[in-house]
């Protein structure tokens, strides 16, 4: 991941994202004040379509329901709880470790 972001993060390019930024967090903004009982989830999804516009060049999400958006949360929901420990049996089985991969 670092590789394949490397150029487009470095800080010389980092201070064009200034007017990305500064949409979402008027959008948050407006959405928080909105809704405040969902902050939780405007936060998701300012952060999410900043990281997608930035990274992916998308268009920024116009709602918190946005498709993107939704896949987005779920990669990083099933990437989170993949990397709990505990999460694989083979952590508790280590003999597990010598089972062949099963071929396709």
């Amino acid at each position: 991941m670092r590789k394949a972001v490397q150029d487009g993060l470095r800080s010389g390019t980092a201070q064009g994202f200034g007017p990305v930024q500064y949409r979402e967090a008027l959008k948050l903004t407006v959405r928080t004040l909105t809704t405040p009982d969902d902050w939780y989830r405007h936060c998701q999804s300012a952060v999410a379509s900043t990281i997608m516009t930035v990274i992916y060049g998308n268009p920024p999400a116009n709602a918190n329901s946005d498709a993107n958006v939704e896949r987005f949360h779920d990669f990083i929901h099933g990437l989170t709880r993949a990397a709990v420990p505990g999460a694989h049996l083979v952590e508790l089985f280590t003999w597990m470790r010598h089972i062949p991969p099963k071929s396709v």
